[in-house]
């Protein structure tokens, strides 16, 4: 038995940039001894993507797929993969339970992106010329895709826009 800490050693050794953990609560609690997402930056992984609280296995099916497909698909970085398939989560949001039961659920805050400063600071100047790609594509309606800080972000984008050369993005 590997202990988790013995565990993400043992990946940042190998120089792995990103890991994405299919599992329940496998990013729990920012201080969390059993969030390992955490644990995996600590260790010095750049980027680890988990699940903050239980998930149903269509959840997970739906968040997988769509990073998966923007992130090596289309060759998209972390970031932008990481709102696609939470976006993918928001814009159907009908789940089947084991059970067969019907649930709707706003479960696209469950998958949880932690990274280093360093990993922030690239991800923030590729997704801001990812963005600035496409920013004009947005409509006002299409801001309640986006939740919380990211909302905010984006309608700061919109107002800076037209004299926009350079944005920078600290995140503690």
């Amino acid at each position: 038995m590997v202990d988790a800490k013995q565990l993400a050693r043992l990946i940042a050794s190998y120089g792995i940039d990103t890991v994405v953990i299919n599992a329940c609560r496998s990013a729990a609690g920012a201080g969390s001894a059993s969030n390992m997402a955490r644990m995996l930056i600590e260790a010095g992984v750049k980027t680890a993507i988990g699940m903050a609280f239980n998930v149903l296995s269509q959840t997970a099916d739906i968040f997988m797929n769509n990073f998966y497909r923007t992130f090596l698909g289309q060759g998209r970085s972390t970031l932008n993969a990481f709102y696609q398939a939470r976006l993918a989560l928001k814009s159907s949001s009908l789940r089947t339970t084991i059970f067969g039961t019907q649930l709707l659920l706003k479960d696209h805050i469950i998958p949880v992106l932690h990274c280093s400063k360093a990993s922030l600071d690239d991800m923030c100047k590729v997704t801001v010329i990812e963005l600035s790609l496409s920013f004009n594509s947005f409509t006002d309606s299409q801001y309640e895709i986006f939740c919380g800080r990211e909302s905010e972000i984006l309608q700061l984008e919109k107002w800076l826009a037209p004299s926009l050369k350079q944005l920078h993005v600290e995140a503690s």
